[in-house]
């Protein structure tokens, strides 16, 4: 009974003594007010609207950053759209034939042939076999189309899709012009693919050579210069579909 006396005294004690120290640190708490004087309110009063100016001078520096990012990056998008128009425009001239053009290659060198010949050329009609025709040339135009060949001259006559080869006598005329023997055929592209595909035995140069006494050489170049159709292109029947 005693000692459930006692710790009922102890229990009440414990929460009186809670009691006043809660009530000691509520009544100890004091909130700090900081008081300014007019000069200082001022000072305060002018340091904030100094900072809001910054602040919007710095959003309207933004703006204007980011606007004038919009223009050149519009205008770079207009510039490479231009780029692209133009290096397609100048791809459609090269292939048309109607710009000079430097690249590798190879020149296909072919003259009429000699009575030393001793190959295997056919005795029938020997004398017109050794003789470089307008069919040779085209066939080995032909050739150099299916090797790759980017562009094509021959004797200085650049080969496009209107061009004409065909005999004149004794010469052969391209583009309107009369060349004749010997026939330097200029070919820009892989040079070792174009010389591979055109010395393959199965090829036309190949038997030119080899069963007609046709003379001639295959040699490559880093720098073959192949000049423009010198001539204007008329289309009488292409109209425009729209």
């Amino acid at each position: 009974m005693k000692n459930n006396e006692a710790t009922f005294f102890v229990f009440i004690a414990c929460i009186i003594l809670g009691i006043l120290i809660t009530s000691n640190l509520n009544f100890n708490r004091e909130t700090k007010n900081v008081f300014l004087n007019s000069k200082q309110y001022q000072e305060q009063y002018n340091y904030k609207n100094n900072l809001t100016s910054e602040v919007d001078e710095l959003k309207n520096k933004y703006m204007d950053l980011s606007d004038k990012f919009q223009q050149l990056k519009n205008n770079n998008d207009q510039k490479n759209e231009t780029d692209v128009i133009q290096n397609e425009l100048n791809n459609l001239k090269a292939v048309s034939g109607e710009t000079d053009l430097l690249g590798p290659g190879i020149v296909i060198t072919i003259n009429d042939g000699t009575d030393k010949f001793e190959g295997k050329v056919v005795q029938s009609n020997a004398d017109l076999q050794g003789l470089i025709h307008n069919y040779d040339i085209s066939y080995i135009v032909n050739d150099l189309k299916s090797a790759g060949a980017e562009a094509i001259s021959v004797n200085d006559q650049r080969i496009v899709n209107t061009s004409e080869i065909y005999c004149t006598g004794p010469f052969i005329r391209i583009n309107g012009v009369t060349v004749a023997s010997p026939f330097y055929i200029k070919a820009i592209g892989n040079k070792d693919k174009l010389k591979d595909y055109m010395m393959a035995d199965t090829n036309y140069l190949y038997m030119l050579l080899n069963y007609r006494g046709i003379q001639g050489t295959v040699i490559k170049n880093d720098n073959i210069k192949i000049g423009a159709y010198n001539n204007s292109i008329n289309h009488q029947y292409l109209n425009d579909k729209n």
